[in-house]
């Protein structure tokens, strides 16, 4: 996935349609990991195309306030100087998460 996004999942269609956009870069692509969506959400963060390796996006943490979920990342890009692939990447970071009353979801980056 080549744009930057964050990606709340509660339902197979778009579960499935994330999937297939994620994967259309292999020739066999995998099925989507089995997710039971009655009992948990997936949350996805994109960085978007980067021009060479080092950068990184990781979700660190989430946090229940009140029905609404914060989904919390962080970003990483290389120092500068740092021997990085000369390639372009598209980091990202998918993890389910137990839905336990959650409503609304935000997605926070961190320092």
């Amino acid at each position: 996935i080549r744009e930057r996004s964050q990606i709340a999942i509660r339902n197979r269609d778009q579960w499935q349609a994330l999937w297939s956009r994620h994967s259309s870069i292999n020739a066999n692509p995998s099925p989507p990991p089995a997710i039971d969506l009655d009992k948990e959400m997936v949350a996805a963060v994109f960085l978007g195309e980067e021009p060479t390796g080092g950068y990184g996006i990781e979700i660190v943490g989430a946090q229940l306030t009140d029905g609404s979920l914060d989904v919390l990342f962080r970003e990483t890009a290389p120092t500068p100087g740092a021997i990085v692939t000369q390639a372009f990447t598209q980091p990202f970071h998918i993890v389910r998460i137990e839905l336990n009353g959650i409503g609304t979801v935000n997605f926070r980056r961190l320092p």
